[in-house]
């Protein structure tokens, strides 16, 4: 039996490989026409300046919009097929001044109240961390429906583990769809209402779990929403 077991690991393990690869290949290749099809829009806005009608300017600007957010989904199809393999190097963590460089590193940044606890510093996935609190702190300052964000962020140990809280002040999830948000490409809101692909959660949820953590979600209507996760003091390579 633990020989069979061991054959299935490595079947499993190829066929992962072979599934990355194929992502990896038909991001790069399907990315090529997008990036034309962009080009071509602005070289006839360019040969048509100043006669092209109004409702002929928003269709084009609707297309380029929606091939970015093409472009954007298959980046994060290609990140999602990353997680097992890259970005495993350790290195410590201030988990404080990473998050302040990312709110910094935000156009919006001078909206975001933020209230930040004593957070701690460790050794772990830098990178891997820093694009979790990347995408949490993204939701949560770009589903809003105030001018001004709200954003608290704190820590509590847990002995073997630290458990992250990132709360908001925004518009919230409904109950039904609060599983739902975890799933790829999955938006509560119409994509042409909010510029997003739906793909943030469903990476920081892949990552936290690599890591061997959770990830969990509270939230009403209105009323914004707590994304709080564990993640392990010590990862195992």
């Amino acid at each position: 039996m633990k020989t069979e077991l061991e054959k299935c690991r490595e079947k499993l393990l190829a066929k992962t490989k072979d599934l990355e690869e194929f992502i990896y290949i038909v991001s790069h290749d399907v990315k090529a026409p997008l990036r034309a099809i962009t080009n071509l829009v602005d070289w006839i806005e360019d040969d048509l300046e100043g006669e092209v009608p109004n409702d002929v300017t928003v269709n084009m600007d609707l297309l380029k919009t929606r091939v970015s957010r093409l472009e954007r989904m298959i980046s994060s199809l290609t990140d999602i097929s990353r997680i097992h393999r890259m970005e495993l190097d350790h290195a410590e963590v201030d988990v404080k001044q990473m998050c302040l460089e990312i709110i910094k590193g935000r156009p919006d940044s001078n909206k975001i109240e933020l209230e930040i606890k004593q957070m701690p510093v460790f050794k772990t996935y830098y990178q891997k961390l820093k694009r979790v609190f990347t995408e949490l702190i993204s939701n949560a300052a770009n589903f809003q429906s105030n001018s001004h964000i709200q954003l608290q962020i704190k820590a509590e140990d847990q002995g073997e583990a630290y458990k992250f809280i990132v709360k908001d002040n925004g518009i919230g999830i409904s109950e039904d769809a609060i599983e739902k948000v975890k799933k790829i490409f999955y938006t509560v809101h119409l994509k042409d209402e909010m510029d997003t692909t739906g793909a943030g959660l469903t990476i920081a949820d892949k990552i936290i779990d690599f890591a061997g953590g959770e990830l969990s979600i509270q939230s009403k209507i209105n009323e914004g929403t707590a994304v709080s996760f564990t993640w392990p003091k010590e990862i195992v390579n």
